[in-house]
């Protein structure tokens, strides 16, 4: 243990470090006034960040700033992050899946899209389902799939 003066106070006290410079009342006070300074500190830059009004450097628009490293107003800030995410979703898509296109006759579309749509699925998993099924379908026996067919057509004659 060591005997320390304290700085501010003067008064002499025990401390396991002779590095302190403070007794404990003289500290919990300096940390106390700290924490206040620096609170009035921040509110001074709000205020002042409140009372700011700035150019955004998109469109030229004169606007109150949020915070103090604003730099675009909030419809030019939106289209950039807007932008941004597009780039990135277009860069995912590219780089993670495969288009393929083709054609149907005309009012097809919109009829494959509402069967879609009553069944709960896109395009993309209505095709898959789809294609999946068409496998299933030519994996079967034979007779199974001449079954089939014969079930298909019955229909396709009732109507």
């Amino acid at each position: 243990m060591f005997e320390v003066t304290c700085k501010e106070c003067g008064k002499k006290y025990q401390s396991e470090k002779n590095r302190d410079g403070y007794c404990e009342v003289c500290r919990s006070r300096r940390i106390a006034e700290t924490k206040h300074k620096y609170y009035e500190t921040r509110k001074a830059k709000r205020d002042e960040i409140r009372k700011k009004v700035d150019r955004c450097e998109n469109c030229g628009k004169k606007f109150k700033p949020k915070k103090s490293d604003q730099k675009l107003c909030e419809e030019c800030q939106y289209l950039k992050e807007s932008n941004y995410r597009m780039t990135a979703s277009n860069q995912y898509r590219k780089d993670h899946t495969d288009v393929i296109q083709f054609k149907v006759p005309k009012g097809m579309r919109a009829d494959l899209k509402k069967y879609a749509a009553d069944h709960g699925m896109n395009m993309t998993a209505l095709i898959m389902n789809s294609i999946e099924l068409f496998q299933k379908f030519l994996a079967l026996p034979d007779d199974q799939r001449d079954q089939v067919n014969e079930l298909i057509n019955k229909k396709d004659d009732k109507k």
